[in-house]
């Protein structure tokens, strides 16, 4: 947790913590709220989990796609 300057689109980033993306995304609407400005929210995790090992003991995810959903697609 800590609040940063940083360089770039946004003068400071707040990190939290939060049990879940629900709850920090609340946590930014209520805060915004109440501050009177729009905070995004930027769901992070941690670079580990991208390694290829902890890749394999996650659970897969599968998206199905129909004909048209790629807009790459000829369509066909």
């Amino acid at each position: 947790m800590g609040l940063y300057g940083v360089l770039g689109e946004y003068d400071f980033v707040t990190l939290i913590e939060a049990p879940d993306n629900e709850a920090a995304a609340r946590f930014s609407l209520e805060f915004g709220v109440r501050v009177g400005v729009h905070v995004p929210t930027l769901p992070a995790i941690p670079i580990g989990r991208l390694d290829s090992r902890e890749r394999d003991r996650a659970p897969a995810v599968r998206a199905e796609r129909g004909v048209g959903d790629d807009p790459w697609s000829p369509g066909v």
